[in-house]
């Protein structure tokens, strides 16, 4: 399977939770981009490490709302809350716990 890019940069780099998880949760980097009129650098950019530019897996404070409104929308989708965006929390734990 070829690996998956994001405006043709390789999606290994997009790895930082919770960031790649909410947004895999919610349809994907162009699903959420297109909810949110952001465009799919900047979702990129969040879920990229912070030693290449990225926000280390941390989503901006003021998308969080919108975020945990569309997983309410999404039947096959818990709801966010709050704690999910936090790098300390049950999304980033659970995924370290798996490494």
């Amino acid at each position: 399977m070829p690996e998956q890019k994001a405006r043709g940069r390789p999606r290994s780099s997009f790895k930082c939770e919770p960031a790649v998880t909410i947004i895999e949760m919610l349809g994907g980097l162009e699903a959420v981009a297109d909810s949110l009129e952001l465009s799919i650098d900047t979702l990129y950019r969040w879920g990229r490490p912070e030693d290449v530019g990225g926000l280390g897996g941390q989503i901006p404070l003021m998308y969080w709302d919108k975020l945990i409104a569309r997983s309410k929308r999404r039947r096959k989708v818990r709801t966010l809350v709050a704690a999910d965006f936090l790098t300390t929390g049950p999304i980033a734990a659970s995924k370290a716990r798996r490494i």
